[in-house]
C-alpha cells in the first residue's frame, strides 16, 4: 500500500506483524515426485505446485497426502511445532494396475484400443461433455417456478394488506394531514 510505503513506521509496524505470525506457524518444505502431483494437507488441496513446494501450517499434527493418476497415493503424518521448518521428499511408486506389461494404446476420435500380450480390447469412448446444461435439467425448472411463485405471493400479500392511511376529507378537502395528524377546516 502506498501510504505504508511513505512511513517508516507502519511499514516497521508491518514487519513486525509478519514476523510474529510467521513465528506462530510451522513450515514444511515438500520435495513431490512427480512434479505434477496433487497435494492435500489435511483433506484440502495445496495451492503450491511443482517439484518444490512451501507448506504454511499451523501448530499440530497434519495429514499430507500426494497422488497422481497412475501412481499409488501416499499419506504422511507430521507434526509440526510453533516457528518449526521440516524437510520431507515423497516420490509416487508407479501403480502395478496403472498399465499392463507390454501393451499397446490406440486412441481416435471415438474409440480407445488396447492391445497386449496377445489379446486386444476395444472401447467406443464418448468424446465433448458429457453433462448436461443446467437449462436442461427439471431441477432448474422447478426452482425457477418455486423462486416465480413465491414472488407472485410476496406480490399479492403486499397489495391485499395495504391500506389507505389517509382519511377522508369529503369532495372539498377541507382537512391536511401531515405525520398522522388530520386536521378539518
Amino acid at each position: 500500500m502506498p501510504e505504508v510505503e511513505q512511513d517508516p513506521g507502519a511499514r516497521r509496524r508491518g514487519d513486525e506483524l509478519r514476523a510474529l505470525l510467521l513465528g506462530a506457524v510451522g513450515k514444511v518444505q515438500l520435495t513431490v515426485t512427480p512434479a505434477v502431483a496433487r497435494v492435500f494437507v489435511d483433506g484440502l488441496p495445496s495451492v503450491s505446485e511443482g517439484r518444490e513446494r512451501l507448506i504454511i501450517v499451523n501448530p499440530g499434527t497434519h495429514s499430507i497426502l500426494v497422488t497422481h493418476e497412475g501412481y499409488e497415493p501416499h499419506r504422511r503424518e507430521i507434526r509440526v511445532d510453533r516457528g518449526s521448518e521440516h524437510a520431507c521428499s515423497i516420490e509416487l511408486k508407479t501403480s502395478p494396475s496403472a498399465i499392463p506389461p507390454a501393451t499397446t494404446l490406440t486412441v481416435s476420435e471415438s474409440t480407445i484400443a488396447i492391445s497386449g500380450e496377445g489379446d486386444a480390447a476395444a472401447a467406443p469412448v464418448k468424446t465433448g461433455d458429457d453433462r448436461t446444461r443446467f437449462v436442461k435439467r427439471p431441477g432448474f425448472w422447478v426452482m425457477i417456478g418455486v423462486i416465480a411463485a413465491a414472488g407472485i405471493g410476496a406480490g399479492v400479500a403486499v397489495a391485499l394488506s395495504r391500506k389507505d392511511d389517509a382519511p377522508s376529507c369529503g369532495t372539498t378537502g377541507d382537512c391536511a394531514t401531515t405525520q398522522g395528524l388530520t386536521v378539518a377546516f
